[in-house]
Formats: structure tokens, C-alpha cells, sequence
């Protein structure tokens, strides 16, 4: 996989003297391995949702790496299925 950057404007633009064509090579995108959310804080996000004197759930997501982190996100948002409540 190669990107190129054009540095040189139309053909007769005042700016096209001395200008020319980049070109990068970029290696294919690794495919990635979801990595496990870290302990300490599946625990401290638990301890956290256990406390609170009402319904509520919580959810952590590390998007980069691929994991979730959720305390009663079930039975919060049985009903309402919206994007912060998601299933995933």
C-alpha cells in the first residue's frame, strides 16, 4: 500500500514551478488481538456499582484496545437499549 500527497497544483497555477509528487510507503494494518480490560479496574468499576443506593449501571470501553467493562448494565437498561447502554 503506497499514500501520495500531490504537492503540485493544476497545470499553470503560479505555484506549480519546483513542485512534485511524494509518495510513502505504508505497511498493510496488523490485525489486533482484544487485550483484556485490566483487572483493577473491572474490580474498582464492580465495587463502584455495588455501592450505589439505586439502579445503575456502568460501562468502560477502551476502543483502541478492544475490551468492555460493564457493572449492572443489565438489568439497567433491559428497557432502553440506547447507544451508552449497548450490548456489545
Amino acid at each position: 500500500m503506497r499514500i501520495g500527497v500531490a504537492a503540485e497544483p493544476a497545470s499553470g497555477h503560479p505555484d506549480a514551478a519546483g513542485r512534485g509528487f511524494v509518495s510513502i510507503p505504508v505497511p498493510p494494518p496488523l490485525p489486533r488481538t482484544p487485550r483484556p480490560a485490566p483487572a483493577s479496574l473491572v474490580n474498582a468499576i464492580s465495587e463502584l456499582q455495588s455501592g450505589f443506593q439505586g439502579k445503575a449501571g456502568i460501562a468502560v470501553r477502551a476502543v483502541d484496545d478492544g475490551w468492555t467493562v460493564e457493572a449492572g448494565g443489565a438489568s439497567c437498561c433491559r428497557s432502553n437499549r440506547s447507544a451508552s447502554c449497548g450490548s456489545q
